[in-house]
C-alpha cells in the first residue's frame, strides 16, 4: 500500500493566495477611504476654525469703533479704522490705524507697520455699514457694521467650503457712538 503524501496541491495554494489577495485588497480599500475621509474632515475643521477665529478677532476690534472713524474701501474687501485709546477725554485719542484686507485668499491685518495673516483660504470678505435700512460703504451715522466671509479649499482633490451651502457667515457689529 502506498502512503499518501501530506501537503497541499498547487491548486489549493493558488486558491488560498487568491482569497488572501481579495481580503487584503478589501482591507486596504476600506482603510484608504477612511483615511481620505478623516483628512478631508480635518481640512474642513481647520477651515471652520480659521474663519471663526478671524471673524471673532475682527468683530472684537471693530466693536470699539465710532462709525465716523471707519473707512471701507472700494469693493468692500478692506476696512481702515482706529481703536480709541481713551474715550473719556475730549477730544478722544486713538491708537494707530488698523486695516483688514483680503489679499488673494488671505485676510491680512496691518497695524503699526506689522502685517499678520488672520486666515488663509478665504473665498470672500465683505464689510458694509447699516444705515437707514441699507448696507453701504458710507459709515457716517451707521449703527452696525456687517462683516461677511466665506472660505474654501481643496483637500484630497475634494473642495470643502465653509459655510457648506455656499453662502457666507455674517456678523453684525454694534458700533460705538461717541
Amino acid at each position: 500500500m502506498k502512503k499518501k503524501a501530506s501537503g497541499f496541491t498547487l491548486v489549493e495554494v493558488l486558491v488560498t493566495m487568491l482569497i488572501m489577495l481579495f481580503v487584503t485588497a478589501g482591507i486596504y480599500g476600506v482603510s484608504n477611504i477612511g483615511e481620505r475621509t478623516y483628512s478631508t474632515d480635518m481640512g474642513l475643521l481647520e477651515l471652520q476654525q480659521q474663519a471663526r477665529q478671524s471673524m471673532s478677532g475682527m468683530a472684537r476690534e471693530l466693536r470699539q469703533n465710532d462709525a465716523a472713524d471707519l473707512t471701507i474701501g472700494i469693493g468692500g474687501e478692506d476696512i481702515l479704522f482706529r481703536i480709541p485709546r481713551n474715550i473719556s477725554q475730549s477730544p478722544v485719542t486713538y491708537y494707530q490705524d488698523i486695516e483688514y484686507e483680503k489679499v488673494g485668499t488671505q485676510i491680512i491685518r496691518r497695524h503699526a507697520g506689522i502685517e499678520s495673516i488672520l486666515a488663509n483660504d478665504i473665498n470672500s470678505l465683505n464689510f458694509c455699514c447699516w444705515k437707514n435700512g441699507a448696507c453701504g460703504t458710507d459709515c457716517t451715522g451707521a449703527d452696525f457694521l456687517q462683516v461677511q466671509l466665506s472660505a474654501q479649499k481643496v483637500v484630497n482633490t475634494r473642495t470643502v467650503s465653509f459655510p457648506a451651502n455656499g453662502t457666507t457667515i455674517t456678523e453684525k457689529v454694534k458700533l460705538r457712538n461717541f
